[in-house]
């Protein structure tokens, strides 16, 4: 394969992983309104704090080749909080 399509293919594959990516984000902020609207109804706190860093922890006790896992786990909490944000929005 000659390198501007090797390139191309790249692209192709990061702009598809992209939209899964966004696809994954979305399904998690409406995963957490649900969750949120089901702790309304239960009179809990919407956030938990212990329940966040648990999640954070697991997802960082496997670590993968890419990104260090302290900017892995950066990235993961803004997703986290984002949620949390979207959740709190109802």
């Amino acid at each position: 394969m000659t390198e501007p399509d090797e390139l191309s293919r790249l692209r192709a594959e990061m702009d598809a992983l992209n939209l899964t990516l966004r696809g994954v984000i979305q399904a998690r902020a409406r995963l957490a309104r649900r969750i949120g609207a089901v702790k309304r109804a239960r009179g809990l706190q919407l956030y938990d704090p212990g329940r966040e860093a648990e999640m954070l922890r697991d997802l960082a006790a496997e670590p993968e080749p890419g990104l260090p896992p302290e900017r892995l786990t950066a990235l993961l909490a803004e997703v986290i909080r984002a949620c949390r944000e979207a959740a709190q929005e109802e």
